[in-house]
């Protein structure tokens, strides 16, 4: 199966589009094989950039760019002859991670005896000014949704890490407002 995998990928011309890339495995083992009435295919892609030598981007060295991966299932289910097929498609990014320094907030939360997190309007997440993770992620879906009709679900998993400001007013140093360029990651909940 490892050979017909890199065979596939030879001669294809989306290696590179993996939701593509992953229906023409498939779709290559449900018509190929008359006993095979199901192909499930998953694909990781790892960012690869071209280093830096001498002042030059090198013809056969790379870097991994980041920990985040693109990933797929698709899975293509033989209903009839090899052309009447069902696919289904799952994909998204994985351990993709973002970093706004201001702009946005988190305000307005339930709060109980237990509650120590203060409310503000300017704290470090998004890509633009919001109330809050939750409200960035119902927006993303939200706008998503909208925009691609073939699009029947979206799930995210988001862990809320805090970097915040690191006061060096005791040192002399500006670090606030648009001189703001330090931060340190807080690793307990606030």
């Amino acid at each position: 199966m490892k050979n017909t995998i890199y065979i596939l990928a030879k001669q294809s011309s989306n290696v590179n589009r993996i939701e593509i890339f992953a229906t023409e495995i498939g779709q290559h083992f449900i018509s190929t094989y008359s006993h095979v009435s199901k192909a499930n295919v998953w694909i990781s892609k790892h960012k690869w950039t071209r280093m830096l030598v001498n002042g030059k981007l090198h013809d056969h060295s790379f870097l991994r760019d980041g920990e985040d991966t693109r990933n797929t299932k698709v899975v293509i289910t033989k209903k009839g002859g090899p052309k009447d097929v069902t696919i289904e498609i799952e994909s998204g990014l994985k351990d993709m991670l973002v970093l706004k320094t201001t702009g946005s907030a988190f305000y307005g939360f339930l709060r109980d005896k237990y509650t120590t997190l203060q409310e503000t309007n300017d704290h470090t997440f998004a890509t633009h000014n919001s109330s809050s993770v939750q409200a960035t992620l119902y927006l993303m879906a939200k706008i998503a949704l909208e925009k691609f009709q073939q699009l029947s679900s979206i799930h995210y998993e988001l862990p809320n890490k805090h970097y915040f400001t690191y006061d060096l007013d005791r040192f002399g140093l500006k670090n606030t407002g648009k001189d703001t360029d330090i931060y340190y990651p807080v690793a307990d909940p606030v």
